[in-house]
């Protein structure tokens, strides 16, 4: 990416509040389909001093004979180049769509995401791709022309610096100053400090006060209570892929509207993605309009689900 600070940048209050849509405009496919790939026009996505450079691409499988399949083809998105103030880990979140001409709505790709290190480079990284079968309903009539898109959020992994909760959490990981222990179903031991978990919940304020310095919460295993301490001092929670469903439990027994709500909204990600997967579809003549597209259908453009 060039050094000069010129283009638009975003400027918002968080950088998860922030999500990009690009769409791609492929003139006359069936034509481009001829190529080994086909790439899109760069575009930017720059906010709150995270500078980054993204494309599109298009490519294709080979058969055991070595023969190019003309379905399913390949949708790639590309990190051309990034410029950050200090590298940092970050989360990207994508969402493919495919327009169907006919009937002039997208079709969506499940949510995909990806964990990587953001730091100044200039050079191309393959950041996700998707299977998409094109089918004649994608294609406009009579140009051919189809369009593709694809919605990007990138989200630093770590609190902004010397932010409460990462000091929160520090205070949390040393354990400076815990008057009591929260002891696991499988027996392990938390320390905590009452009063912070006294404003955060009043089910864990109870706890303490009956059961003194060392108050146990059955049914909890040790994971589990590790990831509520994670939230009540951070409003942060990790794995939420796995342990969703059973932390969502816990949440409402504990009264944590917040950790109940990342909770659900994981949950509804994942059933999601499952709705949603794709089928390689494999036609050798390149758009048979009978097979299925494998993507999900709607009426209108949908946000991604905030992270």
């Amino acid at each position: 990416m060039a050094k000069s600070e010129a283009g638009t940048e975003l400027l918002v209050p968080a950088v998860s509040d922030a999500i990009l849509k690009y769409t791609w405009h492929i003139r006359k496919y069936a034509k481009c389909a001829k190529k080994d790939s086909h790439d899109s026009p760069a575009f930017d996505f720059n906010v709150n001093g995270m500078r980054t450079r993204w494309n599109l691409s298009v490519r294709y499988w080979r058969g055991p004979s070595g023969r190019r399949l003309a379905n399913p083809a390949v949708l790639c998105l590309n990190l051309l180049a990034s410029r950050v103030r200090a590298a940092e880990q970050v989360r990207v979140r994508f969402q493919f769509a495919v327009r169907d001409a006919r009937l002039g709505r997208w079709e969506t790709c499940p949510l995909s995401r990806v964990a990587l290190q953001l730091q100044d480079s200039s050079e191309m990284l393959s950041v996700g791709y998707r299977d998409l079968s094109i089918l004649e309903r994608h294609l406009a009539r009579p140009s051919g022309d189809l369009q593709v898109s694809v919605k990007l959020q990138v989200v630093p992994t770590d609190c902004q610096p010397c932010s409460l909760a990462q000091d929160m959490g520090g205070l949390l990981e040393a354990g400076e100053g815990s008057d009591v222990w929260l002891v696991s179903e499988d027996g392990r031991q938390f320390p905590a400090h009452a009063s912070v978990l006294a404003a955060r919940s009043p089910v864990l304020a109870a706890l303490v006060r009956e059961g003194g310095g060392r108050p146990r919460l059955p049914g909890v295993p040790g994971d589990l209570l590790q990831e509520v301490l994670r939230y009540v001092y951070t409003d942060r929670a990790e794995h939420l892929d796995a342990l969703a469903g059973q932390l969502l439990a816990v949440a409402d027994r504990l009264r944590l509207p917040g950790l109940k709500a990342l909770c659900e909204r994981a949950l509804v990600e994942t059933l999601a993605l499952g709705r949603a997967a794709l089928e390689a579809v494999v036609d050798p003549e390149g758009l048979g309009s009978s097979a299925s597209s494998g993507l999900d259908s709607i009426a209108s453009d949908t946000d991604l689900l905030p992270l």
